[in-house]
């Protein structure tokens, strides 16, 4: 069994959300923990200065919402984590920074 599971989580697709939560309760040993990470995108600085003011960590605590009903609707206990900047890089910052020894990625396709 694995002891520190990352699970990156793109909140605009749920399904695969769920499927990929399964599959890391499955691999969690009793004592593991489990790591939910959502990635924003970087916006960048000339949209930015059009935002209202607050929106980006407004945007950012509605994902760690998300992140926590993820959880609770699949019975899991676990730790969130919410990054701004690309998917690819912050994925493996947080792997190492949390020293996860697995991480699991959902794919869109082919289901």
């Amino acid at each position: 069994m694995y002891k520190k599971i990352l699970i990156p989580i793109d909140l605009f697709h749920p399904e695969v959300a769920e499927r990929i939560i399964a599959v890391g309760k499955f691999l969690a040993g009793p004592d593991s923990q489990i790591i939910l990470l959502n990635v924003m995108e970087q916006t960048p600085s000339y949209v930015e200065a059009y935002m209202p003011d607050g929106i980006l960590e407004e945007n950012r605590k509605l994902a760690l919402e998300k992140l926590k009903a993820l959880a609770r609707s699949n019975g899991i206990e676990a730790i969130f984590e919410v990054r701004i900047g690309q998917p690819h890089g912050s994925i493996l910052d947080t792997a190492e920074s949390r020293e996860a020894d697995l991480i699991i990625i959902g794919s869109h396709r082919p289901g």
